[in-house]
């Protein structure tokens, strides 16, 4: 998938904005002023088949902190914290327009809002809270593979996730074997209940 965005005009509320996407690993982006920031790209010149469909990727650079930080106890700079991205359909050309915005998606950072807000005795039922997460993540994903029909697609995509999650926990850093278990289960359940689905559909057709 090609890099759509690299070399295009980019603005920000703050900081260098052509260090987002420019070829260079060594230069960054990263907001000076007030929050919350923005960046923002203009496509415009990029053909409209491709850009129907795309993307969004954050790489944060190695050379001034790890991505985790909390592995090594680092600062937690240039982490993604809670964010929206939006389109706009103006035709471009310019400065990002004032007014039009859509957002397409809003991701809220849950784990940094409660490690701010609970109290640090809950950090000993870590593994306990993070089994009760992904038995909504598996109620979650059920109902969207409900909602869309018991389409497969949506499992495949969660189940990917969670292998990785599950692979992070068991072979990786910080360790811990129940919420490793608990992807992997999920992971089956978000993918077997859609393929069954489908596949009763199959051998049994619905009927008008």
């Amino acid at each position: 998938m090609p890099v759509i965005s690299r070399g295009k005009p980019a603005f920000a509320s703050s900081g260098n904005a052509s260090g987002a996407n420019d070829s260079s690993y060594s230069t960054y982006w990263r907001s000076s002023g007030a929050m919350p920031a923005w960046l923002a790209y203009d496509l415009s010149s990029v053909p409209a088949a491709n850009r129907g469909q795309v993307v969004v990727g954050w790489y944060n650079d190695p050379v001034t902190t790890p991505y985790d930080h909390t592995v090594v106890g680092d600062a937690a700079y240039n982490n993604l914290g809670s964010y929206t991205i939006q389109v706009n359909p103006a035709a471009g050309g310019g400065q990002p327009p004032g007014s039009g915005w859509v957002t397409l998606a809003t991701v809220a950072n849950t784990a940094a809002w409660l490690t701010g807000i609970v109290p640090e005795s809950w950090g000993d039922a870590a593994s306990a809270w993070g089994i009760a997460m992904l038995s909504v993540v598996a109620v979650i994903g059920l109902g969207i593979a409900w909602a869309s029909g018991w389409r497969v697609a949506p499992g495949i995509a969660l189940a990917w996730g969670l292998s990785w999650l599950a692979v992070g926990r068991l072979t990786g850093a910080p360790p811990n074997q129940a919420i490793g278990i608990a992807a992997i289960v999920v992971a089956v359940i978000v993918l077997i209940v859609p393929l069954a689905v489908a596949g009763l559909r199959l051998l049994r057709p619905e009927q008008d």
